[in-house]
């Protein structure tokens, strides 16, 4: 089994996801041939909680994630879990690590290998880790308790979309569906059947390649201003139009 999951002692937030946080790690754990799970204690924003029984930890969710150390105690990482609708690639994690020892000497560490892995359907989140592969000293001089600590700079970014933008495309999107039939600045019909839709000339050539043949100089369609559509229903037609003006798919095509 596992060792438990060894609780932080300190936890200074600063902004966002940006955490300092302190561990006192026991010569028994130390001397394990386990990994060891360091916890946070506040949640990552947007992430999601570790499944104890997927990792077999039998312990209480990360929060979010959780640091680990290798069982031959050569790596150290920063492990984050994710929802697997938010994409990976706007995740950046970085991780920072100071072991003190109880001569007041200390090791830095900046972990600099970020991995973004996809787990497969039935374990329900992804991952986001960063890490740093390097030799850690089995034999560190504890205090007096048997202790020393590990602290660590913690910061996970998320890129947030771009809501103006989204706000402009959409806004885009609604006016060209609102020119769609506009009778009054139309300049040229499209026939199919029964039904007449009034378009315009520009933006059918831009969005199809065969209006624009259609609608070259000295064309029958062109110097009518009239495209007859025969053998496909209006209702087809008619989405076809949609689609070309506001990139609206429809439901039943």
């Amino acid at each position: 089994m596992p060792r438990p999951p060894i609780e932080a002692h300190s936890d200074n937030a600063l902004n966002c996801y940006h955490q300092k946080l302190a561990w006192k790690i026991k010569k028994v754990d130390w001397s394990s041939d386990e990994k060891l799970y360091l916890k946070l204690q506040t949640k990552i924003p947007g992430s999601s909680s570790i499944v104890p029984s997927v990792l077999g930890l039998g312990s209480p969710p990360y929060l979010g994630g959780c640091v680990i150390i290798g069982k031959l105690r050569n790596a150290i990482g920063f492990v984050t879990q994710w929802p697997r609708d938010v994409d990976l690639s706007k995740i950046s994690l970085d991780a920072f690590f100071t072991i003190t020892i109880d001569d007041g000497s200390s090791v830095s560490i900046h972990c600099d290998k970020t991995r973004r892995v996809k787990h497969d359907d039935n374990i329900p989140w992804n991952q986001v880790n960063i890490q740093k592969i390097v030799s850690l000293d089995p034999e560190l001089p504890y205090d007096e308790e048997g202790c020393f600590t590990i602290e660590a700079e913690l910061k996970v970014g998320q890129e947030e979309p771009n809501n103006e933008e989204n706000s402009r495309e959409s806004d885009f999107v609604k006016e060209m569906g609102g020119i769609f039939s506009d009778i009054k600045n139309s300049d040229v019909v499209v026939i199919a059947g029964e039904e007449k839709f009034h378009c315009h000339k520009n933006i059918l050539s831009a969005r199809c390649e065969v209006f624009k043949n259609m609608l070259a100089p000295n064309t029958i369609e062109s110097e009518s201003s009239t495209i007859e559509v025969k053998e496909v229903p209006a209702v087809a037609v008619e989405s076809m139009l949609k689609y070309i003006y506001n990139g609206e798919v429809p439901d039943d095509p």
